[in-house]
């Protein structure tokens, strides 16, 4: 399926929720992996991504 999305402002989604309460986020996305149908390349981005993006937080304090 394709999908078609504005990045307009709505109260409905998450994190524009989270940011109209002034609330820090980090938005990751992920899409489609060559014949990985099941998506656990794409987790497996997705987790050093987090990791990544953890450790980075952690050592700015």
């Amino acid at each position: 399926m394709v999908g078609r999305y504005s990045d307009a402002f709505n109260i409905n989604c998450t994190g524009d929720t989270f940011q109209s309460l002034d609330v820090p986020t980090i938005l990751f996305e992920a899409g489609h992996y060559y014949n990985d149908y099941e998506r656990e390349k794409v987790r497996e981005f997705l987790v050093q991504a987090l990791i990544t993006a953890l450790e980075v937080i952690a050592a700015k304090r």
